[in-house]
């Protein structure tokens, strides 16, 4: 992914993990519609498959709700697998992938039957040309009215409006560092932070009708927007 590297390191992946409840607003909301709709339409002997699992939350709250489920994950970074290894050590019915999104999928997993595919804060990361192409592998991999469930980081449609709504979000993430971390910081301070991250971390959000015309085009049958609020939504797509 561009400007990845980041995310191979140890200080990258631990910055996320401690700080991503504080930096991303209803971040836990977004993660539990994913996970409830994921289990809800998990089929008895398929398959699910958590494209950019990071350290395992998705996952964990996808067993919460349905135990059954054969999980495969899939992450870019070795630092957040270890950390899946070591919350997952006592289950049997989890696989682990290290691979590079911007590669397309691992050709290994084409054989396996999934019934729902997730993603949850990653597809930003991928460069923006190759989202189609994987957009299409994933409809591939699903079974017929399987479904792919996308939370994620998006822009609006004008920069007008995009510029309020990353502003909005600014604002909010100057309160939550000052309620859960006890820490003065400046709006200035936070928009300088977050800007070098995305730039350090090539984040490339889409606007959410991009993303709908790139699962129509891939071949899914429905796409809908399931959640939205400020930069970040949530969309789904039935194959």
């Amino acid at each position: 992914m561009t400007n990845s590297d980041g995310w191979k390191s140890k200080e990258a992946a631990n910055h996320y993990i401690s700080l991503a409840d504080v930096l991303i607003p209803y971040r836990n909301e977004i993660l539990d519609i994913i996970a409830t709709l994921a289990a809800d339409n998990y089929r008895p002997g398929t398959k699910i498959i958590d494209l950019g699992c990071g350290n395992g939350e998705l996952t964990e709250r996808i067993l919460k709700k349905n135990s059954q489920p054969q999980i495969i994950m899939v992450d870019y970074s070795q630092v957040m697998l270890e950390e899946c290894k070591k919350r997952f050590s006592a289950l049997k019915n989890i696989s682990l992938i290290c691979h590079d999104l911007n590669k397309g999928l691992p050709k290994t997993i084409f054989s396996e039957g999934y019934s729902v595919a997730v993603s949850c804060f990653v597809l930003h990361h991928v460069d923006i040309p190759k989202r189609l192409p994987l957009c299409s592998s994933i409809r591939q991999l699903l079974l017929n009215d399987g479904l792919f469930i996308n939370g994620d980081r998006f822009i609006e449609e004008t920069p007008k409006i995009s510029d309020w709504a990353f502003d909005r979000w600014m604002n909010w993430m100057v309160q939550s560092v000052r309620q859960n971390m006890a820490k003065e910081v400046t709006f200035q301070e936070i928009k300088k932070k977050q800007l070098e991250l995305d730039k350090k971390q090539g984040d490339m959000p889409g606007t959410m009708s991009q993303m709908r015309e790139d699962l129509k085009q891939a071949g899914f049958k429905g796409v809908f927007t399931l959640w939205k609020s400020y930069v970040h939504g949530i969309m789904a797509a039935l194959r």
